[in-house]
C-alpha cells in the first residue's frame, strides 16, 4: 500500500524528472554525516538491447533512482525502498541503488538488510570508499564492531583523505 499511498505525488515527481524540469545535479545534502553517496551512476548492463530500448531503460532507471533519494530526503524510507527494489529488478547492476537501498534499511532499523544491501553494491564496485563506510557505520548502528572496524578501515584504505570516515572508525572503537 505504501507506493500506492504517494501514486499522485509520484506521477508528478516522474514527469518532472523525465522533462527536465528537476535538476539532476542534486546530491546527497540530508544525508546524515555518518553516511556518503556516490556521485556517479552504473553503466548500462552488458545486455544486448537495441538502442531505443536501453535509452528508455537508462531514462527509467535514472528517474526511479532519483525518486527514491526523494523520498528517502524527506523521510519515506519504505517507500524509497520499494522503489529501489523496483529500480534493482530493471538494472541489477546498479550500484548506488544498492547503497542508497541501505541507508533507508539503517534508518528503517533493518540492519541485517542494510548491510545485505552494502554487500551487494560492494561486489559491484569493491572499490567504492563510501560503500565501505555506510557498512561498517550500519555495524556500528547494528553494535558489531569488529566488523564495523574491519569495513571502516577498507574505507579509510581507499580513501584516507575523507574526515567522516576517520570520525566513524573513532565510533567503531
Amino acid at each position: 500500500m505504501g507506493f500506492y499511498k504517494y501514486r499522485g505525488l509520484t506521477f508528478i515527481l516522474l514527469a518532472l524528472f523525465l522533462c527536465g524540469c528537476v535538476s539532476s545535479s542534486e546530491k546527497e545534502d540530508n544525508v546524515p554525516m555518518s553516511y556518503s553517496v556516490a556521485g556517479s551512476q552504473q553503466a548500462d548492463s552488458d545486455q544486448a538491447v537495441s538502442p531505443q530500448t536501453s535509452k528508455s531503460n537508462s531514462t527509467l532507471v535514472d528517474s526511479k533512482y532519483k525518486l527514491a533519494i526523494h523520498f528517502r530526503r524527506i523521510q519515506k524510507h519504505r517507500v524509497a525502498v520499494e522503489v529501489l527494489n523496483e529500480l534493482i529488478e530493471i538494472d541489477p547492476g546498479h550500484a548506488d541503488a544498492y547503497n542508497a537501498r541501505g541507508i533507508s534499511y539503517d534508518h528503517l532499523g533493518r540492519y541485517q538488510d542494510a548491510q545485505e544491501s552494502y554487500h551487494s553494491a560492494l561486489l559491484i564496485d569493491s572499490e567504492a570508499d563510501n560503500f565501505y563506510n555506510n557498512l561498517g557505520y550500519s555495524y556500528i548502528l547494528d553494535k558489531n564492531y569488529e566488523h564495523a572496524i574491519e569495513a571502516l578501515q577498507q574505507a579509510v584504505q581507499i580513501n584516507p583523505e575523507m574526515p567522516r570516515y576517520h570520525k566513524n572508525l573513532g565510533l567503531a572503537y
